[in-house]
């Protein structure tokens, strides 16, 4: 499977999972999304590393909120 996408849209595939694309941009990138596989494989791998990281940080935030209760409640 390949998941490299087209060099010429790999910086644009990178900004526009961040948002970072203006609203004529993001209509052209969808286009070419739609008809292009490795760029369309590499824009869903960017999409699931971002939400298995949002996952990993908002449990993260729950054990440091829990350690510093338990630290709290030692003091």
């Amino acid at each position: 499977m390949n998941i490299n996408p087209c060099p010429n849209h790999k910086t644009d595939i990178d900004a526009y999972c961040c948002g970072h694309l203006s609203p004529a941009q993001a209509a052209s990138l969808q286009e070419h999304l739609s008809g292009c596989s490795p760029c369309s494989r590499y824009y869903d791998m960017l999409i699931q590393q971002d939400k298995q990281l949002s996952a990993w940080a908002d449990s993260l935030d729950s054990r440091i909120q829990d350690g510093q209760s338990s630290l709290l409640q030692r003091l």
